[in-house]
């Protein structure tokens, strides 16, 4: 599996007085396809700090192609485009639910560390994660 869909329903609170979604939004929604990412995958992202490592954001780039609105449902595609020992990227896809219209595209690229913010290879300390990671390219 190397991209999983989940579904997300705006909020009141994420939009403007136009009903449209505030563009920071979008943000919590990325982590959300995240965790659901290695939850599909079968090792949560509470697994994953519980043992010790964690995924800081390096770099985020997102453009904001249509708008997403106020109780319209969107589906959001989250795919991992490249793994590395130490370095992930997925790639965001927002896509409006009722017409398919692409709404959003973003890449995010994260660190493996340690709790000390000291990037680590997942191969030599967490050999089943790196195997699930790999297996996505497979």
């Amino acid at each position: 599996m190397k991209c999983c869909e989940s579904k997300i329903i705006p909020r009141y609170a994420d939009t403007d007085q136009m009903g449209i979604v505030h563009h920071a939004a979008y943000l919590p929604w990325f982590e959300t396809g995240r965790d659901d990412f290695f939850k599909k995958m079968g090792y949560s992202y509470y697994q994953l700090e519980h043992n010790g490592h964690l995924m800081p954001v390096l770099n985020i780039s997102c453009q904001y192609l249509k708008s997403a609105k106020y109780d319209e449902p969107v589906l959001l595609r989250s795919t991992l485009e490249k793994f590395k020992g130490a370095r992930l990227s997925f790639r965001y896809e927002l896509i409006r639910e009722a017409d398919l219209k692409l709404l959003s595209v973003a890449k995010i690229e994260y660190s493996i560390t340690n709790r000390a913010y000291q990037p680590i290879n997942i191969k030599k300390t967490n050999q089943e994660l790196w195997e699930k990671l790999n297996n996505c390219f497979n």
